[in-house]
């Protein structure tokens, strides 16, 4: 195999090195927005929706529940 064959077959080895390895940061970071989307959203629910409005604290179970 010539010389430029072999660094091509590096390089392309290489790119796919990063690139799966970019793959992975990117997965690692969107199951990290979701979760704590997740996490906000479950908070946002438990303290209930317009806290000026004592008489809605608890919407957000009801609307769980129902």
């Amino acid at each position: 195999m010539p010389f430029y064959g072999q660094a091509a077959f590096a390089a392309e080895r290489s790119f796919m090195e990063f690139f799966n390895s970019a793959i992975g940061v990117l997965q690692t970071l969107v199951i990290a927005l979701g979760a704590g989307l997740g996490i906000w959203g479950v908070i946002n629910l438990l303290e209930g929706y317009g806290n000026d409005n004592p008489g809605a604290k608890s919407q957000g179970i009801k609307q769980l529940m129902a």
